[in-house]
């Protein structure tokens, strides 16, 4: 059995083709109108956590938890510093804040300072980087728990722990905000100023 098909002739229409008007060029730059305005920004590489503004210090509040990221703690970034044989104790607590909007702090315990003191470090977000010259304020909200005066010392560290900076406070105030300006010596040779 054999089927042939045969082609039929397409159906003209009786309606003329529709004429699209011919799109002009022009030679210069378009004018922009001043009633419009616009921003971009996108977070990358923590630019909205501590790119935009001077904060060094990462998780400064110790605020941070696993509804911001599975593997966050109010620990996350910060270091327990016990060199030198010292011990204590390192608790984030929420009973006593100082104000609604940062309503955790650390509260550190010392049973023995050692020789070289406890404390915390932070490295900031993938290191914090230094300028030889230039001042970096530290400040803190303390509230002393003991009656007996407690020295505190802010340190600038680079890689491998190099000294670059620090502040001594004698602090015995039972609460009060704490400020104070450190400015960093030189590198050493070959060395960038930088946490590690």
């Amino acid at each position: 059995m054999e089927v042939w098909v045969k082609k039929q002739p397409a159906v003209q229409s009786t309606k003329p083709p529709t004429q699209h008007p011919s799109k002009q060029r022009h030679s210069g730059p378009t004018a922009i109108s001043p009633d419009l305005f616009g921003i971009f920004f996108e977070d990358i590489s923590y630019a909205a956590d501590g790119g935009l503004y001077g904060e060094l210090v990462q998780n400064r509040s110790f605020e941070y938890g696993p509804a911001d990221r599975k593997d966050w703690t109010p620990f996350t970034a910060w270091q327990y510093q016990t060199e030198g044989f010292g011990y204590g104790n390192l608790t984030v607590e929420t009973a006593e804040p100082i104000n609604k909007n940062n309503p955790h702090y650390v509260v550190l315990t010392i049973e023995d300072p050692g020789q070289q003191g406890i404390g915390l470090s932070n490295g900031g977000y993938d290191a914090m980087a230094f300028q030889q010259g230039e001042g970096y304020n530290f400040s803190a909200w303390i509230r002393q728990l003991s009656g007996e005066a407690v020295p505190l010392e802010i340190q600038l560290r680079g890689k491998k722990a190099h000294l670059l900076g620090k502040a001594e406070l004698q602090y015995h105030n039972p609460a009060a905000g704490r400020n104070t300006a450190i400015q960093p010596s030189a590198p050493p040779p070959g060395k960038t100023a930088a946490t590690s």
